[in-house]
């Protein structure tokens, strides 16, 4: 009998010795789990104050040449300093994105809708370079579905004043050229097109913001839009071989034209 319990005894003692042993084992994973839980928070994390929100954190790669490459430019070379800087006058400031200058050519882009902004670029580059290069030629790109009429009659306006000082136009017709974007191509003087470009002439239409109009008022703007369809007709007729009569006819119905169809019409003197 007493045997027998210290048997018993010995057993329950064995097996709370195994229980302890799980228990600080357990315990021990505990803590390591919670040390490394700690660890990265404080990592990743900068310390907040209490009630402040936790600032978000901003992860920065920066990419750059394994094997720069350095550009050695000769500024004693006019050319060389135009071509590096834009212009090669210290305070004449710099060209506008539409327009840069290689070596061989100065080269301007007319892309999307025509705008006001695109006057002003085109007005401040010409007069950087008449004043402070001897830069004369121009290749002027146009991927345009047109846009302001009367924008688009003042860069035409623009080209005509600057060929009246030597300068000399190319243009460059590609993608579309369309409404306010056919008379800025028209002037220039040689007239280049994609095979896969197409023109666009339509009436003027006029966008008016809902409100109270008199009679006079609406007579006044029939004026005036006779009056721009007059003057963006004349841009065409003067630069083409159609009449102003068939012009007219053209944009009465909205036509668009392949530039087989505008070299037959005069308005593109070369297909490239």
């Amino acid at each position: 009998m007493t045997n027998t319990l210290i048997g018993r005894t010995i057993i329950k003692r064995v097996k709370i010795m195994r229980k302890g042993r799980r228990m600080k084992i357990f315990n021990l994973f505990l803590v390591l789990l919670i040390s490394g839980l700690m660890t990265v928070s404080c990592v990743g994390t900068k310390a907040t104050t209490v009630g402040e929100a936790p600032i978000p954190q901003e992860v920065i790669i920066k990419v750059e040449s394994t094997d720069p490459v350095d550009v050695d430019v000769d500024v004693s070379n006019p050319e060389a300093e135009i071509w590096a800087h834009g212009l090669n006058n210290e305070s004449g400031g710099i060209l506008s994105y539409i327009t840069y200058i290689t070596p061989e050519s100065v080269i301007m882009n007319l892309y999307s809708g025509i705008s006001v902004n695109d006057f002003v670029k085109l007005s401040s580059d010409l007069s950087k370079l008449k004043d402070f290069t001897d830069y004369r030629v121009i290749d002027l790109n146009i991927n345009s579905p047109g846009g302001s009429a009367f924008d688009g009659l003042s860069i035409s306006d623009l080209i005509i004043k600057y060929q009246a000082q030597g300068f000399t136009f190319r243009g460059h017709a590609a993608g579309i050229v369309a409404s306010a974007a056919v008379p800025i191509f028209a002037v220039c003087n040689e007239r280049y097109a994609t095979e896969g470009a197409i023109f666009m002439v339509h009436e003027a239409a006029l966008w008016k913001w809902p409100g109270r109009e008199t009679a006079s008022d609406i007579k006044t703007q029939s004026f005036m839009m006779d009056l721009l369809r007059d003057q963006y007709t004349s841009y065409l007729v003067n630069n083409s071989k159609l009449s102003t009569n068939k012009w007219n006819e053209l944009q009465t119905k909205t036509t668009w034209f392949t530039t087989t169809q505008a070299k037959d019409f005069g308005l593109v003197d070369f297909i490239e």
